[in-house]
């Protein structure tokens, strides 16, 4: 009698934990795949990590994929960048562009943004008209609608990240800081969209 009551409760020990078990494992299973999905996903949008400097320049800390960079520059916080000629995109690659401010002086005298433009819109034209603009971030209200996206105005060790799809179109599209005097100074680039 005791060895089948202990074969019984054997049998209930295995039963339960093979019924328990294997709906946890399903579960975990399930949330397992649709944490590398995730995973997955965040790796395929490439992240450009631009630094903007009281130089007014674009610039990075080091070599990233597809971004072609020229001089080297000492920005206040000591380190050394290289600036930012172009960035390389496909037509609709998904991107994030991470930009940070590094400048000790105040947000008066030197805020950067990054405003990726349409195609063909003249560059110098809305830089000089969102300078005047300081009440809308320094984007012109009436040339918004030539803005394919942008970061808002960013103060000394402010940083913010912006998502955006590159454009379809093949093309050479110009990025600027529109703050007042940036875009005279340099703070521009391309972002090249080829095949």
């Amino acid at each position: 009698m005791k060895s089948i009551n202990a074969l019984f409760t054997l049998a209930l020990a295995f039963l339960f934990a093979c019924g328990g078990g294997g709906g946890d494992s399903q579960s975990q299973q399930a949330e397992s795949t649709s944490g590398d999905q995730q995973a997955q996903m965040s790796q395929d949008v490439r992240t450009i990590n631009l630094v903007g400097i009281d130089q007014m320049k674009f610039v990075v800390a080091e070599a990233q994929d597809g971004v072609y960079t020229s001089d080297t520059l000492t920005a206040s916080d000591g380190n050394t960048y290289f600036v930012v000629d172009s960035i390389a995109a496909a037509p609709g690659e998904e991107l994030q562009v991470e930009l940070e401010n590094v400048s000790s002086l105040p947000p008066s005298a030197m805020s950067h943004n990054f405003a990726l433009l349409e195609l063909g819109t003249d560059a110098r034209a809305f830089s000089n008209a969102s300078a005047q603009a300081k009440d809308n971030e320094y984007i012109a209200p009436d040339m918004e609608d030539k803005v394919i996206t942008h970061t808002k105005m960013l103060g000394g060790d402010e940083s913010e990240t912006i998502s955006f799809n590159a454009p379809d179109q093949t093309g050479r599209y110009d990025y600027v800081c529109s703050f007042p005097g940036h875009y005279a100074a340099g703070m521009r680039g391309k972002l090249v969209v080829q095949e």
